[in-house]
């Protein structure tokens, strides 16, 4: 127990640390508070059973994270935090009283003392590996290239920051280990519940019980005196996501996909025009640059870094800013057209920021001033004149249905069980047109009825969304609703994962809420159900299979491509990428209509590469496929091998141009990578894009 002077400066130095500690803490709360919408705090016991399970074990720090040990002991540097909350607490008692309490709670208080025993060893020892892991061995993605915008001192404040709070950790939690071993050795008699403490203590069985009482005084100074000095810089230091990191999985807006975004015309000019919880992300950052490591502009050499777009934002507040500022002083215009809108930055992180969300307002705002790429910009004035993205005539939608020698309903004209939503890539790109054919004879001679809507179907909008063009969107949506109004079916299927993402999750915001299905999901069950039987297998393909990022990351749609390879009986392998940490093709994000060229090597290129690697060398009677499911996706990849110079070592086909094969389907297409003259600018070879 504390001596009555001691007291008194205990109490008054409690006094000004938390006095510092809430102004600091109000502020932030007051700049959270001046972004858009409202908190809706009824999802925080909607979400009551996933919190516990999530923040109790720190599930999300081992999503998808190659790096365990790290991840592991970041995960007991948390649990001894909240563990030592109680522990705290009962030293503050026993400060004031003399009243030790976790000594008189029985067989719960043994059991805590030695939790507390553990994790305190657990946080000495994390401090010290995460302090020579950062400051010896320095791992290049605790950091960012030079060349990515951070705001001033950030490279020089983030390693600073780490050393402070590292410090605190090892002061306060060795010596408050020390204290404990002096109080034990004044009692004279071990405590069974905190062995390694009362093994310390043994090393004080001879020290005069005077001098252990001044040790144990003066170890409960340091260790208690830093925490009320280090709890004013807490709210600044990144540690802060101790607490928002919960508040944001417990209060984030909810969303039928982790790509879905929030409607809005006029985007973000100012931070201040962001949502509450965008603000929040950047006090929620832990600045562990995951999302740069799964970023495929950043690891493709562009210059954008999701990590640093929301450190920036951040220690913009610890300089004394608002958010009365322009979001450009925190991302470069180049960085901002390089997000692919692949969603892997919101999929991995740990503290369920979406900085993804930021640059969509962004780019928002950025298009209502006309500042656009003019290859974007030719693609939305198509989109709005002729309802696709490639300058063709409505009319020429459904010419490839007319071609074929078999019958292609017209929903508006007849009823079909299945609509199928085509796209524009499917519908006028004649590197895909053949591939599309393919798909309409496996569902003829499955004997699926299926219709189109020929002219009467527009762009489903993802890409004009995702570039900033909302209006566009709200309009191509509106043109879409109107014609499934009109027409008769019972279910959509789609080809593209892009239509099928936004016809599945955003089109319900409008009241079209439909049953959707990617067309791997309807091959499947047609096996199922025995209307499509295997009768050539194709073992003499080696293949690995790319999942797209709408279908995959966004959806969950992983199984059903994999059933159907291992259907067909090729020589499946799995890229180390695979599932929901697919690395993008670089086409989305309206990246396949972009006609400046871009720094860096093409994401897809990346993605050849690692498919190539993954296969191995060739062998002689085997073929090595990169097989993709999603038009754009089949695009860029076959660019990539032929810029990567892998023409040699792997092909890219369609999943359904396989399916075809094995169900030895008639008049089969040849060329499974056909190439065309192009004219128009959005007609140009994809390499000229970049």
């Amino acid at each position: 127990m504390l001596s009555l002077p001691e007291k008194i400066i205990f109490t008054l130095a409690g006094i000004i640390s938390f006095y510092f500690t809430y102004v600091r803490v109000k502020r932030i709360i007051d700049q959270i508070s001046t972004g858009q919408g409202k908190v809706d705090w009824s999802l925080a016991l909607k979400r009551l059973d996933n919190l516990i399970f999530k923040i109790g074990l720190f599930q999300p720090l081992f999503k998808m994270r190659r790096r365990w040990l790290p991840s592991l002991v970041h995960a007991i540097i948390g649990w001894g935090f909240i563990a030592f909350l109680l522990v705290l607490a009962s030293d503050f008692i026993k400060a004031y009283t003399g009243f030790r309490l976790l000594d008189n709670l029985g067989w719960f208080g043994g059991g805590y003392r030695l939790l507390a025993e553990i994790l305190n060893i657990g946080l000495i020892f994390g401090a010290v590996f995460m302090g020579v892991r950062r400051f010896i061995f320095r791992p290049k993605h605790l950091t960012t290239r030079i060349r990515i915008k951070l705001v001033p001192k950030v490279r020089y404040w983030i390693p600073r920051d780490s050393a402070i709070v590292l410090s605190f950790i090892f002061v306060h939690n060795s010596l408050r280990f020390l204290e404990e071993s002096f109080a034990i050795s004044l009692a004279g008699k071990p405590d069974p519940w905190q062995p390694t403490i009362s093994l310390l203590a043994l090393l004080w069985s001879k020290v005069d019980p005077s001098i252990l009482l001044i040790a144990e005084h003066t170890a409960f100074w340091i260790s208690m005196g830093s925490l009320l000095a280090f709890l004013p810089y807490f709210p600044n230091s990144k540690h802060i996501h101790l607490f928002f990191a919960p508040l944001n999985h417990a209060l984030k807006p909810e969303r039928s996909s982790i790509g879905q975004v929030r409607p809005s015309t006029l985007g973000a000019e100012k931070m201040k025009d962001l949502g509450w919880e965008q603000i929040l992300d950047s006090f929620a950052c832990i600045m562990c640059f995951r999302c740069q490591e799964v970023c495929p502009a950043y690891n493709s050499g562009r210059p954008l870094s999701p990590a640093a777009y929301e450190v920036n934002k951040r220690y913009h507040f610890n300089y004394g800013g608002d958010t009365d500022v322009p979001l450009s002083h925190f991302i470069t215009t180049r960085a901002l057209w390089s997000c692919t809108t692949c969603g892997a930055c919101v999929n991995i992180c740990p503290v369920a920021n979406e900085p993804m969300e930021d640059l969509i307002d962004i780019r928002r705002h950025r298009v209502i001033k006309g500042e656009i790429d003019s290859g974007i910009q030719t693609a939305l004035q198509s989109l709005a004149t002729n309802g696709n993205s490639l300058g063709k005539g409505k009319r020429l939608r459904g010419r490839w249905a007319k071609d074929l020698d078999i019958p292609v309903k017209n929903v508006m004209e007849e009823t079909a069980e299945t609509l199928w939503f085509v796209g524009d890539t499917a519908s006028f790109d004649d590197r895909i047109v053949p591939i599309t054919k393919t798909v309409a004879r496996l569902f003829n001679s499955a004997e699926m009825d299926f219709g189109i809507l020929y002219q009467n179907e527009f762009n489903a909008g993802n890409e004009a969304r995702r570039v900033g063009e909302e209006g566009l969107f709200e309009h191509l949506v509106e043109q879409n609703i109107s014609s499934l109004r009109k027409a008769n079916f019972t279910k959509i299927v789609t080809t593209d994962p892009h239509s099928f993402n936004t016809l599945k999750n955003e089109y319900p915001e409008y009241g079209a809420k439909y049953e959707v299905e990617h067309y791997t999901t309807v091959l499947v069950r047609l096996f199922e159900e025995g209307r499509l039987k295997i009768k050539h297998p194709l073992p003499q393909y080696r293949v690995t299979f790319h999942d797209p990022c709408y279908l995959g990351r966004y959806n969950g749609g992983f199984a059903a491509p994999r059933k159907l390879l291992k259907l067909l009986g090729v020589d499946f392998v799995e890229m180390p990428r695979n599932c929901a940490n697919s690395f993008c093709c670089g086409a989305g994000g309206g990246h396949l209509w972009m006609g400046n060229n871009n720094p860096g090597v093409r994401p897809g290129e990346v993605r050849v590469r690692e498919a190539t690697k993954a296969l191995g060398e060739v062998q002689q009677n085997q073929k090595h496929l990169l097989v993709v499911t999603c038009p754009k996706d089949f695009i860029m990849f076959s660019d990539a091998v032929k810029t990567s110079h892998n023409e040699k070592f792997i092909e890219v086909r369609e999943l359904a141009q396989l399916v075809a094969e094995a169900v030895e389907l008639d008049n089969q297409i040849e060329d499974k990578t056909i190439h065309v003259p192009y004219g128009s600018v959005l007609e140009q070879p994809i390499e000229k894009h970049f």
